[in-house]
């Protein structure tokens, strides 16, 4: 198996990984959270009736939140990584989207770590961390594509 093979391969799990393993612990929080007491009991996704914020700030939510999270960024951080190296193998200059991909997961490690804690500077910590989070990850989104389509590269999604 070629070089390319390997990464795409890999690429193609980890992304899996990406799609399953968030979604799982935050639901699982949220039914750690609620048991607790700590948010009603209510289906999220339609109600509006708390927020992953609020899901992970007391109790043993808290715990299970970071603890979760954080090793998540990492393996944020491992998807761009395979994901520039794969574009590497065209004229992409590298770097760009593993550079763009550490400051997004940069940004999750700041939002987990500041969430629960009390004070306007955490709460500032906390909304810098998710918007540059989200920003960045759409970005480099944004910009995969980008770089698929310009070079014609045979869909990612096979």
């Amino acid at each position: 198996m070629t070089k390319p093979q390997m990464i795409s391969r890999d690429i193609a799990r980890v992304a899996l990984v990406l799609a399953i393993l968030p979604t799982a612990v935050i639901n699982i929080n949220y039914l750690i959270a609620a048991s607790e007491g700590y948010v009603p009991w209510c289906v999220p996704y339609w109600d509006s009736c708390t927020s992953i914020s609020a899901t992970g700030q007391e109790g043993s939510a808290f715990f299970f939140f970071k603890s979760t999270m954080i090793p998540i960024a990492f393996i944020y951080l491992w998807y761009w990584k395979l994901a520039d190296q794969a574009l590497a193998e065209t004229d992409h200059s590298p770097r760009t989207i593993a550079n763009i991909g550490i400051i997004a997961c940069v940004a999750l490690i700041c939002y987990t770590g500041a969430l629960g804690a009390v004070g306007d500077s955490f709460r500032l910590v906390r909304r810098i961390g998710i918007i540059v989070f989200f920003t960045f990850t759409y970005l480099n989104q944004l910009l995969v594509l980008y770089q698929i389509h310009r070079r014609k590269l045979a869909d990612p999604s096979r």
